[in-house]
């Protein structure tokens, strides 16, 4: 691949002969089914780390 841009148009496609399909259920329907299983749902959100220094109040509450 002379780029990486020729390398998503021409491997890294979904038409691409390497290409494997796989299952993502809708994100209410995996709630449903976390529920249904007597689970808890839960999303992880990843915050950015603040800068050294930072004073203000952020995710952590601090």
């Amino acid at each position: 691949m002379a780029s990486r841009s020729e390398a998503f148009t021409a491997i890294l496609t979904s038409h691409s002969r390497y290409f494997v399909q796989h299952y993502a259920p809708d994100p209410a329907l995996a709630v449903e089914l976390v529920r249904a299983a007597g689970g808890v749902p839960s999303s992880r959100i990843r915050w950015p780390r603040p800068a050294a220094g930072w004073s203000g109040n952020g995710p952590t509450g601090k």
